[in-house]
């Protein structure tokens, strides 16, 4: 599928017979567009670098399809780890919730692999300063109105950057603990990171 424009081919390509595609001038090839299959994609460095570029555009099935394809292939070796890197820093803050909640999550696994190793500090500053402007806009609290799937992705982000050691993050929500014990036990404890 054409991202940009141009002609959408559907089709089955089976194992071993292959399919020669055209991509017009300015074309970039999105493959499995609206993640409909159960497959990865390896693409070639310059039809990544397009996509990523692109990532703002791309409908949210396909841009967690992108961000699924960089961690599994990443994990298995067929590409570097730090193509998630790169698609982190094209992801807005006004992503949907579902793709900020996946790369939340996946940056705090990473944050695991690089725990007492070399470049542990570098990675934590990367992921933190990917992740605050998404923590920023989602908030601490439930707003009237907002999307189903937020009070997942405030629980998502709350978690990863703690994981992370964000000294903000771990400070707040000890503040907000110690308020939360302070109230008379009669009163109802509801969690604030619930939907109203």
């Amino acid at each position: 599928n054409p991202v940009g424009g141009g002609t959408t081919w559907r089709g089955l390509v089976k194992g071993e017979s292959g399919t020669d595609l055209t991509a017009g001038a300015g074309d970039t090839l999105l493959v499995n567009a609206g993640q409909t299959g159960y497959y990865t994609v390896l693409y070639d460095d310059a039809t990544f670098m397009q996509l990523v570029a692109r990532f703002a555009t791309l409908p949210a099935a396909d841009q967690l399809g992108l961000i699924q394809n960089a961690r599994q292939l990443g994990y298995s070796g067929d590409m570097p780890l730090s193509r998630l890197m790169q698609i982190a820093q094209h992801v807005s803050p006004s992503a949907n919730p579902r793709v900020l909640t996946a790369l939340a999550e996946r940056l705090e696994a990473l944050a695991t692999l690089y725990r007492g190793v070399d470049g542990e500090s570098v990675f934590r500053a990367f992921a933190t300063g990917v992740l605050r402007p998404i923590k920023a806009k989602t908030g601490w609290t439930p707003r009237r109105g907002e999307d189903a799937n937020t009070p997942l992705l405030r629980a998502a982000l709350l978690k990863a950057m703690s994981e992370l050691n964000d000294e903000t993050t771990i400070q707040e929500a000890r503040q907000r603990f110690a308020k939360l014990a302070k109230r008379p036990r009669s009163e109802e404890h509801t969690s604030e990171l619930q939907s109203p």
